[in-house]
């Protein structure tokens, strides 16, 4: 944890979500560090590998869908929260990162369509909120 005095700024730093040593209890965990987290944050960074863009379990798109949800539960929905994705190994070859970027979207707007929303959220897109 880290604490910039001149500008308000506070780094929170969340052990990784494919911790082996939580065992059993790590889909607790991700979940109640990563809700956690977004109860206090204005921007969430998301590091993942470049190679895991696309799989399921490996980008922790479940845990996207959790934050999603409870995001419209629970906090109010005036100011949005930025999510920033630091790709680990990225090359930039040619128009790598707009394709890049364009799977990101879609699988982020593929969440969104997955989750509960409220009647009043039904016809919101996740651009509306992060």
């Amino acid at each position: 944890m880290s604490l910039n005095a001149n500008n308000n700024i506070l780094v929170f730093g969340i052990e990784g979500t494919d911790s082996k040593e939580r065992g059993d209890q790590r889909l607790t965990f991700e979940q109640t560090t990563s809700l956690f987290a977004l109860a206090i944050a204005d921007v969430l960074l998301i590091n993942m590998w470049t190679n895991d863009i696309g799989r399921y379990g490996a980008s922790n798109y479940g845990l996207l869908k959790v934050i999603f949800e409870v995001n419209l539960k629970l906090f109010d929905q005036k100011s949005s929260k930025k999510l920033l994705f630091v790709l680990r190994d990225f090359v930039d070859k040619g128009n790598n990162f707009d394709r890049i970027r364009e799977i990101l979207e879609n699988d982020l707007n593929k969440i969104w369509g997955e989750i509960y929303k409220p009647d009043k959220f039904a016809n919101s897109k996740p651009s509306d909120f992060f």
